[in-house]
């Protein structure tokens, strides 16, 4: 009887997690597929742009930059999967693994609660849709997530043969995208100590692992002996870098952009609205005091470096957009939930009631910021004239 009870309560504590991860996943991927091939009524010209390369083999051996995606967009041609659809799903699906590892980092710096709300609205953002449902190759720069995701994992691994293998195949992966090697590095250097001590746990194991590394990336250094030009492009950096005036102006729009007037790009926003919503940048900027009170933290120290590096980069105008500041940036905006509602739990460490006043109140303003972000992707900017003029070419 006794035996009974304990089954019944591991099911039930089983049961719970795994019922609201399958509702999660299934939002998301239902609000990335949703009208993906009919919501606008053609292509965009960066689509186009990306289609018309029609990747083989050969031209991803000799320009192997965003290995992931051509692969990715390759396997559905080879496939004959040429709809419009499926070339957006290649998108969709790193935007699927993006939220799944941003749900992740969450639980494990903040609350289960904290992360739930805040990856509910890092899977409504306007600013995350658009290029999550866009078929090219700018989403992958999200990505940026599995840095985080993996320095939080390997702390609590002990497994360290298979630290080891996630950790090259996490490096080769990212080192294609352009943009990301930087990360890479700052990610190393992050969790050097971790590393190091796996490395020792591991050394029969580590040589095969590293073979394989060195196997994998090596399309990628030889197209850069071949083609040196392919490293600026790798590491973010224009062919022709803006004078230092221009540049101190560019690095300013970045957050001007995200807190008060976003980019004039039909393809990607609807009008000159902030990247942010009011409700979303006041949560972020909380997230910013909240880790400003504790330096000491590696997680802090680690958003505040790839928010200045992906700015500094994101000025530049290369290869690297604003994209890759969404991770951080909503990593922040958990920050500044979880800090308002620990406050809120500190003031009234015992009241139920006043306990169920905040957790109501914060769900109604993240259901909010979620319906507004998503009206403005769904239904104001595919019925924006200027939005169905860019979106009329046919590849």
């Amino acid at each position: 009887m006794y035996s009974t009870k304990r089954l019944k309560l591991f099911l039930i504590k089983l049961g719970q997690p795994a019922i609201a991860i399958s509702a999660g996943v299934i939002f998301s991927v239902s609000i990335l597929l949703y009208k993906l091939g009919s919501l606008v009524p053609g292509y965009s010209q960066s689509e186009v742009n990306q289609l018309k390369s029609q990747p083989s083999l050969n031209s991803i051996i000799n320009n192997p930059l965003n290995a992931p995606y051509k692969l990715l967009h390759y396997s559905l041609n080879h496939l004959h999967l040429h709809s419009l659809y499926s070339a957006r799903g290649v998108s969709a699906l790193a935007a699927v693994i993006s939220i799944g590892l941003f749900y992740y980092i969450v639980s494990r710096w903040q609350s289960t609660l904290t992360a739930s709300l805040s990856t509910f609205l890092y899977t409504t953002s306007a600013w995350f849709l658009h290029y999550a449902r866009l078929a090219t190759s700018d989403i992958f720069l999200c990505l940026l997530v599995v840095t985080l995701a993996y320095g939080t994992w390997i702390r609590r691994s002990q497994r360290s043969a298979l630290v080891l293998l996630v950790g090259v195949l996490v490096v080769v992966t990212l080192v294609y995208i352009p943009g990301l090697v930087w990360f890479v590095v700052i990610g190393g250097l992050w969790q050097g100590r971790a590393i190091f001590e796996h490395l020792k746990k591991a050394k029969l194991t580590f040589t095969p692992i590293a073979l394989l590394g060195v196997l994998l990336i090596l399309p990628l250094l030889a197209a850069l002996i071949r083609q040196p030009s392919l490293a600026r492009i790798l590491l973010g950096i224009p062919s022709k870098l803006p004078n230092p005036y221009n540049y101190f102006r560019q690095v300013l729009n970045v957050p001007f952009q995200i807190f008060l007037k976003g980019p004039s790009s039909p393809t990607i926003w609807l009008s000159r609205l902030p990247l942010l919503d009011i409700f979303t940048a006041a949560m972020c900027l909380l997230g910013f005091y909240a880790y400003s009170l504790k330096l000491k933290l590696d997680r802090g120290k680690i958003l505040f470096g790839i928010l200045i590096i992906g700015t500094l980069l994101v000025g530049l105008h290369g290869s690297v957009t604003t994209i890759i500041l969404l991770p951080a940036i909503y990593l922040l905006v958990a920050a500044g939930i979880d800090y308002m509602l620990s406050q809120w739990f500190h003031v009234f460490p015992r009241n139920p009631l006043a306990r169920i006043i905040a957790l109501s109140l914060m769900t109604v303003l993240v259901l909010l910021s979620g319906y507004y972000n998503s009206r403005q992707y769904f239904v104001a900017w595919p019925n924006d004239p200027v939005t169905k003029k860019v979106f009329e070419q046919r590849p």
